[in-house]
Parts: C-alpha cells; structure tokens; sequence
C-alpha cells in the first residue's frame, strides 16, 4: 500500500502551473519541499485571519510577481479573498456529519461549512466561486501532529484500509479551479472505497 507524508500544498503545484504564496504553519518546511521537488518560486508569510489589518497589510506586502492571486486554498479558519479567482475551502468530513469523540472539532468544520455556504451567497454577483472540499480519511502528516509524533497511534487510523493520499485531495482542488469560468464546483465528498461514512469504515 502506498503511503505519503507530502502535504495537499506540495502535491497540488504539478497540476496548477504558477508561483505559489503559502499561509500556514510549518512555512518553511513546505517552501522547501516544493523548491526542491519542483524548482518554483514561493513566498512564504504569515497573518491573522481575525484581523483586519493583518489581511490587508499581507496582501499589500506580497511581490509584484505574485500580488494577483487566482486560487486561495484556504485550508483552516477564514480570509477576505481579494482579487482571487476561485476560494477552495478543504474541510473534512467533520463538517458535514458529527461523530462520537469529535464535538469540538466537528463543530468547529461546521462552523467552516456555514461559511462557505454564505459566502457562496454573498458572492453570487461576481466570477468568484467557492468551493468545499470534504475528504473522508486522509493520510499525512496530520496524524503526527495530532499525535505529537507518535507513529503508532497516528497509523492506527488507516490500519485495514487504503486511505486518501494528499494527491487524491490535490486532485480535487486542481479540478474545481480548472473548470472554465462559468462552472463552479460548490461541494466534493471525497472517501477512500472502504469508507463509506466518518463512522463506517471496512477494513481487511
């Protein structure tokens, strides 16, 4: 079975062409995965999505080869997309049904999906669109966090099972912000084969 510790981020830039600007923790790791792997330019930043000013002084900050930004793949929390084409929210499962032992981060993705869908509706009247993408059980690095390195408790998950790799999920974000202009993609469920709910899972 093959397995990928390799991030959403790293595996999508082979199937969108571009520069890529990354928001999130472990900056610097990622920028140089994908210096590495594929040679292209990243900017790496930092900001606070509660915060106003902090949105705008990022986007005012960013280099002129990199200030007009076709896809935002916002994957926590919530931003202000200006100029953006095309706002992809990665959310999970967790945001669409609860399950027992995940009240406060089930809540947290349904929180995420109400805000996907209102901004679907508050932006009706222009060419962005917003879409949400739900992976069922997906193995990265996610799991040694969650598990402060830990690989035996963060393999537990996926044991019997061919999980989701980060590509599978690369995948659906590189088709929804590929479509042409006049389609948007609003909602993806994405489950390994064996998976047919958060809570029914077969497994050999």
């Amino acid at each position: 079975m093959e397995t990928s510790t390799a991030t959403p981020e790293v595996e999508l830039y082979p199937r969108l062409a571009g520069k890529v600007v990354l928001m999130k923790e472990r900056l610097e790791q990622l920028r140089e995965q994908l210096v590495r792997t594929y040679g292209v330019k990243v900017h790496t930043d930092a900001l606070d999505v509660c915060s106003t000013d902090s949105v705008s002084a990022f986007f005012a900050s960013l280099p002129a080869d990199l200030s007009e930004i076709d896809v935002l793949v916002n994957n926590a929390g919530a931003i202000a997309a200006l100029g953006v084409v095309s706002q992809i929210f990665p959310r999970g499962v967790a945001g669409i049904e609860a399950y027992k032992g995940g009240s406060i981060y089930c809540a947290s993705k349904h929180a995420v999906q109400a805000i996907t869908k209102s901004q679907r509706k508050e932006l009706v009247h222009t060419p962005l669109r917003v879409t949400s993408i739900c992976p069922g059980l997906v193995e990265t690095e996610f799991s040694l966090v969650r598990f402060k390195g830990d690989t035996g408790k963060a393999s537990e998950p996926y044991k019997g099972l061919e999980p989701l790799l980060a590509r599978d999920v690369a995948d659906a974000v590189a088709y929804a912000a590929s479509r042409p202009p006049h389609v948007q993609v609003a909602d993806l469920l994405i489950f390994p084969t064996n998976q047919a709910s958060s809570e029914i899972v077969h497994r050999a």
